[in-house]
């Protein structure tokens, strides 16, 4: 009777110079796990790298190096390449290198390969009785494996790209079929549909996305997935996401973690049990208390016992600058009254007047009577100086002849990363658009249903918020390094 595979999975350390010693505690975790457990095989499943590292003390690289081959020491590690913004070309070759009692494998697509029970390594030679385990690995799908420079039309590629990954993955069903007596793992890093990201979104079918049921196709007993930062599992298949190995931004409150798994043969057929190891990162909280009270009233301060938060304090512009003055004291107070850990934080933030925009002010037709107004609606005290100011503005722009001409903003370019409207709509990265190529007049976007346009309309404006959609602006983002340029 074959004896249980043992495996850690883990995903998206995103090391890098800056957070070095966050990565290294994390992959510290995962060696103890694996010495206690006297693991066979684990897994990395892409984004181990946040950005190039030089080969310097200062870097990290040659700790993650010491820390990579005592992971070797204890089993063979596989890995698939990740984001390539993070995992450069050949940044994984060096620890193939590390003279280690196993091996460090980076999986190519479209190949098997198979966890050696005889001498703990990992290779593409199948050996009848001493093949323990079947693995394959998919890293972040390109647009280019598929379309192979090929000018085509959006539905055209669109197509060619689907019918290519499912060429993909039923090529991998095949080989499977071929192995029937030793489970399958399939080691994929990218999105999958139904997934939910850190700001609750569900991600929909569309694009270079792998959804559920293609997964399904492949038969793997174990899917080893990297990429979401959210540790979660995928419908009812085998499927999970680990998350990222310690928190990235305060974007992420979840608790982070990894898997420790077991494949165990069971009336013939190969179930996995997963386990889910936390890292010595606790959760965070992000709480926002109102200091705007009435007199007597105390803030409502939510649980926060266990973990790291980070209090966003909201209150009028006058009352912004005392409690600037006592955020230590306050908090000092929740860390030992309220049970909040070390490395919480607080930050004042005035509330922005609403009454900006008021119809009062914009029905006053002088411009110091709008300001009297926004005055008395804000609680500001204005000087007679400022008045006579606004008197004398006014009485110049008259003379100049600039009252009642707008002002008006005219885009040239607009370049968009990481937008997941863009993403689900045509599952590209980043867009840009020239409109200094096109002659004047009205300009129209053309596209169906779901395809991005409205990303990119509220996306036209220096605001850092959308205007017809809620959330923070970073809500509608998805990669670290998303930006948008006007």
């Amino acid at each position: 009777m074959q004896k249980p595979i043992k495996m850690i999975h883990t995903a998206d350390f995103h090391y890098s110079k800056d957070n070095q010693d966050k990565a290294l505690l994390s992959l510290e975790t995962v060696c103890d796990k694996a010495e206690k457990e006297k693991v066979d095989l684990i897994i990395i499943a892409g984004d181990l790298f946040d950005r190039p590292v030089n080969n310097t003390e200062s870097s990290g690289f040659p700790a993650l190096v010491k820390m990579i081959q005592r992971m070797m020491n204890i089993a063979p590690i596989v890995a698939v390449t990740g984001t390539s913004t993070h995992d450069i070309i050949g940044c994984y070759e060096a620890f193939k290198e590390i003279n280690a009692e196993r091996n460090f494998t980076i999986l190519q697509p479209g190949k098997p390969y198979f966890l050696d029970g005889f001498n703990g390594v990992v290779h593409g030679d199948y050996i009848e009785d001493q093949s323990l385990l079947l693995i394959f690995g998919i890293p972040e799908i390109q647009k280019s494996w598929f379309l192979k420079d090929q000018q085509l039309g959006k539905a055209e590629a669109d197509e060619a790209i689907k019918k290519g990954m499912q060429d993909l993955l039923l090529g991998l069903c095949a080989i499977r079929k071929q192995y029937p007596d030793i489970p399958f793992v399939l080691v994929y890093h990218g999105m999958v549909s139904g997934a939910t990201l850190n700001n609750s979104q569900i991600l929909h079918p569309g694009g270079i996305q792998i959804g559920k049921d293609d997964l399904a196709l492949v038969g793997a007993d174990y899917y080893a997935l990297g990429h979401i930062h959210l540790a979660q599992q995928i419908g009812e298949l085998p499927a999970y996401y680990p998350g990222s190995a310690f928190p990235i931004d305060w974007g992420e409150t979840d608790q982070k973690s990894f898997f420790y798994v077991t494949i165990e043969k069971v009336d013939r057929q190969f179930i996995s049990a997963v386990n889910r190891i936390h890292y010595p990162y606790p959760p965070r909280k992000i709480v926002e208390i109102d200091f705007d009270l009435k007199v007597n009233e105390q803030p409502d301060y939510p649980d926060m016992k266990g973990y790291q938060v980070w209090v966003k304090i909201k209150a009028s512009k006058n009352k912004v600058l005392k409690l600037n003055q006592e955020k230590d004291q306050i908090l000092e107070e929740i860390i030992q009254e309220d049970g909040a850990l070390p490395g919480s934080r607080i930050d004042v933030i005035a509330k922005p007047s609403e009454t900006i925009r008021s119809e009062q002010i914009t029905e006053a037709n002088k411009l110091r009577d709008k300001i009297k107004i926004y005055a008395d609606l804000s609680g500001d005290s204005i000087s007679d100086s400022i008045i006579e100011k606004a008197d004398s503005l006014e009485l110049t722009a008259k003379e100049e002849g600039l009252t009642g001409k707008g002002l008006h903003i005219r885009i040239k370019k607009l370049t968009l990363r990481g937008a997941i409207g863009i993403k689900k709509g045509i599952g590209r990265d980043q867009v840009e658009i020239d409109f200094d190529r096109y002659d004047p007049g009205l300009i129209a976007l053309i596209g169906v249903n779901g395809s991005g346009k409205t990303t990119l309309i509220e996306n036209m404006h220096s605001y850092t918020q959308m205007l017809t959609r809620t959330g923070k602006l970073q809500d509608h983002f998805y990669l670290r390094d998303s930006f948008r340029d006007l």
